[in-house]
Protein backbone atom coordinates (compact mmCIF):
# COMPACT_ATOMS: atom_id res chain seq x y z
CA UNK A 1 0.00 0.00 0.00
CA UNK A 2 1.53 3.34 -0.97
CA UNK A 3 1.43 6.66 0.92
CA UNK A 4 -0.98 8.29 -1.55
CA UNK A 5 -3.69 5.79 -0.60
CA UNK A 6 -3.31 6.70 3.08
CA UNK A 7 -4.54 10.26 2.44
CA UNK A 8 -8.33 10.45 2.63
CA UNK A 9 -9.90 11.59 -0.62
CA UNK A 10 -11.68 14.52 1.05
CA UNK A 11 -8.25 15.85 2.13
CA UNK A 12 -6.86 15.75 -1.40
CA UNK A 13 -8.94 18.69 -2.60
CA UNK A 14 -7.80 20.71 0.42
CA UNK A 15 -4.15 20.08 -0.39
CA UNK A 16 -4.68 20.94 -4.06
CA UNK A 17 -6.58 24.09 -3.12
CA UNK A 18 -3.79 25.22 -0.77
CA UNK A 19 -1.08 24.49 -3.36
CA UNK A 20 -2.94 26.44 -6.04
CA UNK A 21 -3.41 29.37 -3.62
CA UNK A 22 0.29 29.36 -2.74
CA UNK A 23 1.24 29.30 -6.43
CA UNK A 24 -1.11 32.19 -7.16
CA UNK A 25 0.31 34.24 -4.29
CA UNK A 26 3.91 33.54 -5.31
CA UNK A 27 3.25 34.38 -8.96
CA UNK A 28 1.33 37.52 -8.02
CA UNK A 29 4.04 38.68 -5.63
CA UNK A 30 6.78 38.07 -8.18
CA UNK A 31 4.85 39.84 -10.95
CA UNK A 32 3.87 42.81 -8.75
CA UNK A 33 7.42 43.29 -7.51
CA UNK A 34 8.76 43.05 -11.04
CA UNK A 35 6.22 45.60 -12.23
CA UNK A 36 7.00 47.93 -9.30
CA UNK A 37 10.74 47.75 -10.08
CA UNK A 38 10.10 48.57 -13.75
CA UNK A 39 7.90 51.53 -12.82
CA UNK A 40 10.43 52.73 -10.22
CA UNK A 41 13.13 52.65 -12.90
CA UNK A 42 10.89 54.69 -15.21
CA UNK A 43 10.17 57.19 -12.44
CA UNK A 44 13.90 57.62 -11.80
CA UNK A 45 14.37 58.38 -15.49
CA UNK A 46 11.50 60.88 -15.22
CA UNK A 47 13.20 62.57 -12.24
CA UNK A 48 16.49 62.70 -14.18
CA UNK A 49 14.69 64.22 -17.17
CA UNK A 50 13.13 66.80 -14.84
CA UNK A 51 16.61 67.59 -13.48
CA UNK A 52 17.99 67.98 -17.00
CA UNK A 53 15.12 70.27 -18.00
CA UNK A 54 15.63 72.39 -14.89
CA UNK A 55 19.37 72.66 -15.61
CA UNK A 56 18.68 73.71 -19.21
CA UNK A 57 16.30 76.41 -17.99
CA UNK A 58 18.88 77.75 -15.53
CA UNK A 59 21.67 77.78 -18.11
CA UNK A 60 19.55 79.15 -20.97
CA UNK A 61 20.26 82.54 -22.40
CA UNK A 62 17.68 85.23 -23.04
CA UNK A 63 17.13 84.17 -26.63
CA UNK A 64 17.01 80.41 -25.98
CA UNK A 65 13.70 78.63 -26.38
CA UNK A 66 12.95 76.66 -23.21
CA UNK A 67 9.30 75.83 -23.87
CA UNK A 68 10.13 72.12 -24.13
CA UNK A 69 11.89 72.17 -20.77
CA UNK A 70 8.95 73.91 -19.12
CA UNK A 71 6.64 71.31 -20.67
CA UNK A 72 8.79 68.48 -19.25
CA UNK A 73 8.58 70.00 -15.78
CA UNK A 74 4.82 70.54 -16.10
CA UNK A 75 4.20 66.97 -17.34
CA UNK A 76 5.55 65.31 -14.19
CA UNK A 77 2.38 64.70 -12.23
CA UNK A 78 3.25 61.59 -10.24
CA UNK A 79 6.82 61.58 -8.90
CA UNK A 80 7.23 63.70 -5.74
CA UNK A 81 10.34 65.89 -6.07
CA UNK A 82 12.17 68.45 -3.95
CA UNK A 83 14.87 70.65 -5.46
CA UNK A 84 17.50 72.00 -3.06
CA UNK A 85 20.68 74.01 -3.22
CA UNK A 86 24.01 72.83 -1.80
CA UNK A 87 22.97 73.86 1.71
CA UNK A 88 19.77 71.84 1.33
CA UNK A 89 17.58 74.92 1.26
CA UNK A 90 14.42 74.01 -0.59
CA UNK A 91 14.15 75.88 -3.87
CA UNK A 92 11.19 74.14 -5.47
CA UNK A 93 8.97 71.11 -4.99
CA UNK A 94 6.58 69.16 -7.17
CA UNK A 95 3.78 66.65 -6.54
CA UNK A 96 3.67 67.17 -2.81
CA UNK A 97 0.38 67.91 -1.07
CA UNK A 98 0.00 71.65 -1.71
CA UNK A 99 -1.82 72.42 1.53
CA UNK A 100 0.80 70.69 3.67
CA UNK A 101 3.66 71.99 1.51
CA UNK A 102 2.86 75.54 2.61
CA UNK A 103 4.37 74.55 5.96
CA UNK A 104 8.21 74.69 5.77
CA UNK A 105 8.53 72.16 8.61
CA UNK A 106 6.48 69.65 6.59
CA UNK A 107 8.72 70.14 3.55
CA UNK A 108 11.84 69.63 5.68
CA UNK A 109 10.33 66.43 7.07
CA UNK A 110 9.58 65.16 3.55
CA UNK A 111 13.09 66.14 2.43
CA UNK A 112 14.55 64.11 5.28
CA UNK A 113 12.39 61.11 4.29
CA UNK A 114 13.42 61.39 0.64
CA UNK A 115 17.08 61.73 1.60
CA UNK A 116 16.84 58.47 3.56
CA UNK A 117 15.17 56.59 0.68
CA UNK A 118 17.19 57.41 -2.43
CA UNK A 119 20.37 59.11 -3.54
CA UNK A 120 19.69 62.59 -4.95
CA UNK A 121 20.16 63.55 -8.55
CA UNK A 122 22.97 66.07 -8.78
CA UNK A 123 22.57 69.07 -11.09
CA UNK A 124 25.86 70.75 -12.01
CA UNK A 125 24.96 74.37 -12.64
CA UNK A 126 28.53 75.58 -13.16
CA UNK A 127 31.43 77.11 -11.23
CA UNK A 128 31.19 74.23 -8.73
CA UNK A 129 27.60 75.14 -7.84
CA UNK A 130 25.26 72.19 -7.46
CA UNK A 131 21.60 71.66 -6.86
CA UNK A 132 20.05 68.38 -5.78
CA UNK A 133 16.78 66.73 -6.66
CA UNK A 134 15.42 64.39 -4.03
CA UNK A 135 12.54 62.15 -5.02
CA UNK A 136 10.55 59.17 -3.80
CA UNK A 137 8.27 56.52 -5.23
CA UNK A 138 4.90 57.67 -6.46
CA UNK A 139 1.67 56.71 -4.74
CA UNK A 140 1.03 54.23 -7.55
CA UNK A 141 4.19 52.23 -6.77
CA UNK A 142 3.44 52.30 -3.05
CA UNK A 143 -0.03 50.89 -3.72
CA UNK A 144 1.33 48.33 -6.14
CA UNK A 145 3.67 46.98 -3.46
CA UNK A 146 0.64 46.24 -1.22
CA UNK A 147 -1.28 44.47 -3.99
CA UNK A 148 0.03 40.95 -3.20
CA UNK A 149 -1.09 41.33 0.42
CA UNK A 150 -4.57 42.36 -0.70
CA UNK A 151 -4.66 39.48 -3.14
CA UNK A 152 -3.48 37.08 -0.43
CA UNK A 153 -6.30 38.30 1.82
CA UNK A 154 -8.84 37.72 -0.95
CA UNK A 155 -7.50 34.24 -1.62
CA UNK A 156 -7.51 33.43 2.09
CA UNK A 157 -11.13 34.60 2.27
CA UNK A 158 -11.99 32.47 -0.74
CA UNK A 159 -10.29 29.43 0.82
CA UNK A 160 -12.13 29.97 4.11
CA UNK A 161 -15.43 30.33 2.24
CA UNK A 162 -14.72 27.20 0.17
CA UNK A 163 -13.77 25.23 3.27
CA UNK A 164 -16.95 26.25 5.11
CA UNK A 165 -19.03 25.50 2.02
CA UNK A 166 -17.56 22.03 1.51
CA UNK A 167 -17.72 21.24 5.24
CA UNK A 168 -21.36 22.30 5.38
CA UNK A 169 -22.16 20.23 2.28
CA UNK A 170 -20.39 17.18 3.76
CA UNK A 171 -22.17 17.59 7.12
CA UNK A 172 -25.51 18.03 5.37
CA UNK A 173 -24.91 14.89 3.31
CA UNK A 174 -24.02 12.92 6.44
CA UNK A 175 -27.16 14.18 8.18
CA UNK A 176 -29.33 13.11 5.23
CA UNK A 177 -27.66 9.73 5.29
CA UNK A 178 -28.41 9.35 9.03
CA UNK A 179 -32.02 10.44 8.50
CA UNK A 180 -32.38 7.91 5.68
CA UNK A 181 -30.89 5.16 7.79
CA UNK A 182 -33.16 6.10 10.71
CA UNK A 183 -36.22 5.90 8.48
CA UNK A 184 -35.27 2.44 7.26
CA UNK A 185 -34.88 1.11 10.77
Amino acid sequence: MNAANNIPKNSTWKIVLILVAVLIVLASTWFSNRLALDIAKREKQEAELWASAYKNILLAGEDDDVNFEFEVIRENESVPLILTDESENIIKHRNIDTEKAANPAYLQKRLKQMRAQKEPIVIEIGDGVRNYIYYEDSKFIKRLRFFPMVQLSIIAGFLAFAYVLFSTARTSEQNRLWVGMAKET
